[in-house]
């Protein structure tokens, strides 16, 4: 029987020392697992932090984009009148030049019949010209022949 106490009471023992070690590791693994809880509630609270400082900056980007989309609608816009007030003016000018063309036409027209007419005046004055002449030599021959009559009158009077 001494034999069975013995061996109970090393049961006992290897029992108490099981024990001590599961609570030892208990302790351990409570102490780790505590440790986890903070790092992981650490990590979440910095994770949460860098996501709001995400997202302040994400509305702040998004700020800027709406600001230069309104910046770029505005000079398209701009552009737009500006290239609307050109094509206007490009028109008016088209116009403008359509109308001086007709006159440089009607200049070159009047132009051509002026060089026409002149051309039919210079033809009139030689026509002129030559009638004249024509007149200058009867009234020589007239006046020569008046002389000549003159001459013999005198010398038949005498």
């Amino acid at each position: 029987m001494k034999h069975v106490e013995q061996e109970l009471k090393r049961q006992e023992r290897t029992i108490l020392a099981l024990h001590k070690e599961n609570n030892r590791l208990r302790e351990s693994w409570e102490t780790d697992l505590q440790q986890k809880e903070c790092a992981l509630k650490f990590a979440v609270e910095s994770s949460i932090d860098e996501l709001a400082v995400m997202e302040n900056r994400m509305e702040e980007l998004q700020l800027q984009l709406a600001e230069g989309a309104t910046k770029v609608t505005t000079k398209v816009h701009f552009s737009q009148v500006t290239l609307q007030e050109r094509r206007s003016e490009i028109f008016e000018l088209g116009k403008k030049m359509s109308v001086q063309s007709k006159e440089v036409c009607g200049l070159a027209v009047d132009l051509a019949s002026a060089k026409n007419e002149m051309r039919l005046l210079n033809f009139r004055a030689l026509e002129l010209a030559q009638q004249i002449e024509e007149a200058k030599q009867l009234a020589l021959l007239s006046a020569e022949s008046n002389k000549c009559r003159r001459y013999t009158m005198f010398q038949v009077r005498d």
